[in-house]
């Protein structure tokens, strides 16, 4: 009960955040989130998408109930964790991961934010999954339970089959390969079909990075990207301070680069020295298992081929309790000692009492929209996403200069940038508003023309590096039918169809510019 009161008290100021990036078009725009044909469409996620739908059926679009939803299975979670400690090591041992799994605010991004919860509701079933495997094997029973745990995590999460390797680690560790098929053969039979899903959607996932957001899906070398990520992972769990959701201040010198490699490097050698030393000593068998926890839980991210970030906080939610088991054994060890045990006691409170607080302050990040890329840019100045969410936040409050300012920092920085040469075209069409209120006729040093015609070579672009980007279509249409260019508006607005074919508004607009030529025609007669 501690537990969970702990995590409802550094996350209850987070209930009244409101929808945030990807929640607007995934949850609170989305038309299908009580559809039960797309709810069946793919097994993949089905049961994220499942508990989503119940949400959207009890909550409707109020947030906070999604939310809440989060923060639930994040309890349960941290209950799992400190069962699964007290099983398999100690009462003190146990106590200190949950605590820190419970507050830590690296985990912030998946609990606060609703569209982390696929990686949160995988976990939990992972982390109830192991528990059960580790309760079967000290005190028997049958291979169901966790075999049925882990089948949820799979239709959780399209990553989650490749978690098998964690119960693969445990069997090496404790010489039991020749169980391993017997126990998990339910689990692999169902990992080998899933991945007749998973192929497919990495390739879609590639298509969608090139199409949607001009990106090019390249191959990382992983001797780069593996001591950054990892390296950049550690920092965030030890000194967690520049929390962000676009981690983009990942460019190093030679010897920045280098102190990470070294860093890495250590934490490997202490592992190989760990799995030398497991087989006469428990502790480092507890070790080696718990570093490469936090190895295996990231790995589906460190692939060479760029389908993911660098660093995403998301990605470290279970793989962090690797790194908190061993400093949760570390405080064990030094609890021990008599003449220091109640120092350690103090100093664990302390940390505890940090994170918490930094937990509640990173949760009013994510507030708003305005609070979260106020907060983003901040810590993320390279990263084009946050400049472009930030002219975003201008625009909404009628900055339209500095809103034209940040979707061009966007597009330096990341050079065919369809959604921020899209914004930047809004924008421009806004100020031609602007320019037609004036009595001058003038707005940010343009007339309403000038400004047109920027908006309108700007969605020109945006539609050359996403030609799915119907909104541009559409907004072409718009300006051209304002200008009486009926024939061209027309055009735009059966492209945007052609795009979004089940967008009704779209087709009654459409309409209305026929009804307009028509009338036109009458009167030229």
């Amino acid at each position: 009960m501690l537990l969970v009161s702990l995590v409802l008290l550094v996350y209850i100021n987070s209930l009244d955040n409101t929808f945030l990036s990807d929640d607007i078009t995934g949850i609170r725009d989305n038309p299908n989130i009580n559809s039960l044909h797309s709810l069946f469409s793919s097994p993949i996620g089905f049961i994220s998408s499942f508990i989503r739908f119940i949400d959207y059926y009890v909550g409707g679009h109020k947030a906070w109930f999604y939310r809440f939803t989060n923060i639930i299975f994040h309890a349960l979670s941290t209950l799992i964790v400190y069962a699964i400690f007290k099983l398999q090591k100690s009462e003190k041992v146990a106590i200190s991961v949950a605590f820190l799994f419970a507050v830590h605010p690296v985990l912030v991004e998946s609990v606060s934010w609703i569209s982390g919860f696929p990686y949160v509701l995988s976990s939990f079933f992972i982390l109830l999954s192991y528990y059960l495997y580790l309760y079967v094997k000290k005190y028997g029973g049958g291979s169901l339970s966790y075999n049925a745990a882990f089948l949820l995590a799979a239709f959780s999460s399209s990553t989650a089959v490749l978690y098998i390797s964690i119960f693969f680690l445990d069997s090496i560790i404790y010489k039991q390969v020749r169980k391993f098929l017997k126990r998990f053969w339910i689990i692999l039979t169902i990992s080998a079909i899933a991945m007749f899903y998973l192929i497919p959607a990495l390739v879609a996932r590639m298509n969608s990075l090139q199409s949607d957001f001009s990106q090019t899906v390249a191959f990382t070398n992983p001797l780069i990207k593996i001591p950054i990520a990892i390296s950049e992972y550690l920092k965030l769990i030890f000194w967690p301070q520049d929390l962000t959701l676009y981690h983009s201040e990942l460019s190093f010198n030679k010897y920045q680069y280098l102190v990470r490699l070294i860093i890495v490097l250590v934490v490997l050698v202490f592992t190989i020295f760990s799995y030398i030393k497991s087989s006469k000593n428990e502790d480092y068998k507890f070790i080696f298992f718990w570093i490469m926890f936090f190895f295996i839980a990231l790995a589906p991210t460190l692939t060479p081929w760029g389908i993911s970030w660098i660093v995403a906080e998301r990605y470290v939610y279970l793989g962090s309790i690797g790194i908190f088991a061993i400093i949760g054994l570390i405080f064990e060890k030094l609890s021990l000692i008599k003449s220091i045990k109640y120092y350690v006691y103090f100093l664990f409170g302390i940390i505890i009492l940090s994170l918490s607080i930094r937990t509640v302050i990173r949760n009013q990040d994510w507030q708003s929209e305005d609070t979260l890329w106020v907060a983003t840019v901040k810590v993320s100045p390279s990263s084009p996403q946050a400049h472009n969410n930030m002219g975003d936040v201008y625009s909404r409050h009628g900055q339209l200069d500095k809103a034209a300012e940040e979707f061009q920092t966007a597009i330096q920085l990341q050079p065919k940038y369809a959604d921020a040469t899209h914004n930047l075209a809004n924008t421009y069409q806004k100020m031609a508003y602007v320019a037609s209120l004036n009595k001058d006729g003038l707005a940010y040093g343009k007339t309403k023309t000038e400004w047109l015609q920027e908006a309108i070579d700007n969605y020109g672009l945006a539609i050359k590096y996403n030609p799915n980007l119907w909104q541009s279509y559409q907004n072409l249409g718009i300006i051209f039918f304002s200008n009486k260019q009926y024939d061209y508006a027309i055009e735009y607005f059966d492209k945007a169809i052609a795009v979004n074919p089940y967008n009704e508004t779209l087709k009654q607009n459409r309409e209305i510019i026929l009804e307009e030529i028509k009338k036109s025609n009458s009167d030229s007669q």
